[in-house]
């Protein structure tokens, strides 16, 4: 995900010249942003707040002393009374703001005060937070093409962004969220739920899950080692097959082929499609699906209920995700003896 670079526009800057800023107490000539000659424009502790004010940010934020203080410096003694006489003739007492607005160096200076005073903690001030939230959601939004999804997506987005600020992002950690093999993107997907959508239930294994498992408390499959693979034999009413177990997938992935042949078969039935959502396998890249729910399944001594089957028209071995294995509380693969221990 791009990171947003906001330029710090100061709205407020007609407070500076408002009778009631000249109502202080006697300064010296260090207290104030001069023009080139050394003529007082305003006081910079006025300006310093005014900025403050337009970050968002609260009034003791280190970041947001460090921006207005270096802007301030940006300011100080940079424009000629000519220049300003000049902004005078149409713009009077906004002469000053006029040309500050129109001075791209300007604003190209104060967008390197922001970057360097905030490259500690990006999202201090909120509304910025607020901005990367908006967009983030508006990304998966076009992403999942599915207005339904709208609330769940908002939900995740206010989770990861408190997460953000709570973790205080630098530029770089920007980078973690998209890169999925980063603590703090798995962080993220761990305590707000993954955004890719796979099934409609959460599948991480509870004490409930032993209600959808016939059979024994503990079973011991044999398995096949082909080459990097493990092959488990799994039945489907009469469907005898070998499936690649696989701990890094998501939930069971099988081909379209299948879903017909078990349509046609009436172990499916159209009634158990859930939707379409991504589907991971274990190089976490994510494979677009339709989401079925499948009635029972057989692995052994085990008939499992209520199992989410995804299927795609590309897909060639079937696979053994997460969402088998987290049916059961404990599972162990044992390679010595060739064998898959399941328990209840």
């Amino acid at each position: 995900m791009p990171c947003m670079k906001p330029v710090p526009f100061l709205l407020s800057f007609f407070l500076l010249f408002s009778p009631a800023a000249f109502s202080q107490p006697v300064l010296t000539q260090k207290d104030f942003v001069l023009s080139k000659e050394g003529y007082p424009l305003f006081t910079k502790k006025q300006y310093i707040d005014v900025c403050k004010k337009d970050l968002g940010a609260d009034k003791n934020s280190p970041e947001a002393n460090a921006i207005c203080e270096c802007m301030v410096t940006r300011l100080d003694r940079r424009y000629t009374l000519k220049q300003i006489k000049a902004y005078e003739k149409h713009h009077e007492t906004d002469a000053v703001i006029v040309l500050m607005k129109q001075d791209t160096l300007l604003a190209r200076e104060f967008q390197q005060c922001y970057e360097a005073g905030s490259q500690a903690n990006i999202f201090f001030p909120p509304a910025y937070a607020r901005a990367f939230r908006d967009k983030m959601a508006e990304r998966y939004l076009f992403e999942e093409k599915d207005s339904s999804q709208r609330e769940r997506i908002e939900k995740y987005c206010d989770c990861a962004i408190r997460i953000m600020q709570k973790k205080k992002m630098t530029l770089k950690m920007l980078d973690e969220l998209v890169d999925e093999n980063a603590l703090l993107s798995n962080e993220i997907r761990y305590n707000c739920g993954d955004i890719l959508k796979t099934t409609a239930n959460n599948t991480v294994w509870n004490a409930g899950m032993r209600n959808d498992i016939s059979g024994p408390e503990t079973d011991t499959v044999y398995v096949l080692q082909l080459q990097n693979s493990t092959k488990v034999k799994v039945k489907i009413g009469p469907l005898i097959s070998a499936w690649t177990l696989d701990s890094g997938a998501d939930d069971l992935l099988v081909s379209d082929s299948l879903v017909n042949k078990l349509m046609e078969m009436k172990l499916l039935s159209p009634q158990d499609f859930i939707g379409e959502g991504y589907y991971r396998v274990a190089n976490d890249q994510p494979m677009q699906v339709k989401i079925y729910r499948l009635p029972q399944l057989q692995v052994g001594k085990f008939t499992l209920r209520n199992v989410i089957l995804t299927a795609n028209k590309d897909v060639r071995g079937y696979l053994l995700g997460k969402g088998f294995l987290n049916k059961f509380s404990r599972w162990t693969l044992d390679n010595r003896k060739e064998v898959l221990i399941l328990e209840k």
